[in-house]
């Protein structure tokens, strides 16, 4: 993930642990599209109306 925040910085916004949650919710209605992991946050820009792209995993081991 840092890559493509690296390659993209002038349209990636990192925004971890820098909002509420009510914050969070109003920013993401006016994201373009929410990459993210299964979390609260993928729920609530699917609540706003954000296109997201979602990357599940059965295990927490990266070899899979």
């Amino acid at each position: 993930m840092r890559n493509i925040i690296l390659e993209h910085r002038d349209s990636v916004i990192n925004t971890y642990g820098r909002f509420s949650i009510p914050e969070l919710c109003c920013l993401m209605k006016r994201f373009n599209l929410l990459i993210t992991v299964d979390s609260f946050s993928m729920h609530a820009a699917s609540a706003v109306g954000t296109p997201i792209i979602a990357i599940f995993s059965a295990a927490n081991d990266p070899k899979r």
